[in-house]
């Protein structure tokens, strides 16, 4: 357990760092909203059907790295405690620029309800829609 904690605040440090590194705006035009939503959407389902290959398929190149199947498999257990998915909640959506590669993201932010918890994810994609950023978290009910 002690490991999966040490992982996870490891994960935090690196996702703070790149967003330490980005500049919070609007949406890019290279971006539809509608199309961001819906990408967030299937994440979120195929997390909760535990479809491991297709969020790696979606993934960057160097998120693919960080997701283990081990990470993978300790993620769907929390999410599991949740209970059954009931639904989305409110998802927002915003645009950031790295500063250092100038390269634009998508970034989500989706409320979902389960059964006993319900969780935060928050999502950044980048231009060709790979997910680049993931990352959850329990809200208080």
């Amino acid at each position: 357990m002690e490991k999966f904690k040490f992982k996870i605040l490891v994960c935090l440090l690196l996702s703070f760092t790149f967003l330490i590194g980005c500049t919070r705006s609007e949406l890019s035009y290279d971006f539809k909203t509608k199309e961001v939503k819906n990408k967030a959407k299937e994440v979120v389902e195929l997390i909760n059907n535990e479809n491991s290959q297709a969020l790696l398929e979606m993934s960057t190149s160097s998120l693919k790295e960080d997701l283990s199947e081990e990470r993978l498999e300790k993620i769907y257990e929390e999410i599991n405690k949740g209970g059954k998915f009931d639904e989305f909640g409110e998802i927002s959506v915003g645009g950031e620029k790295d500063s250092y590669s100038e390269e634009d993201f998508a970034i989500t932010v989706v409320n979902t309800k389960y059964e006993n918890k319900d969780f935060a994810y928050t999502f950044n994609f980048n231009k060709e829609m790979e997910l680049a950023v993931f990352y959850y978290k329990e809200n208080e009910k």
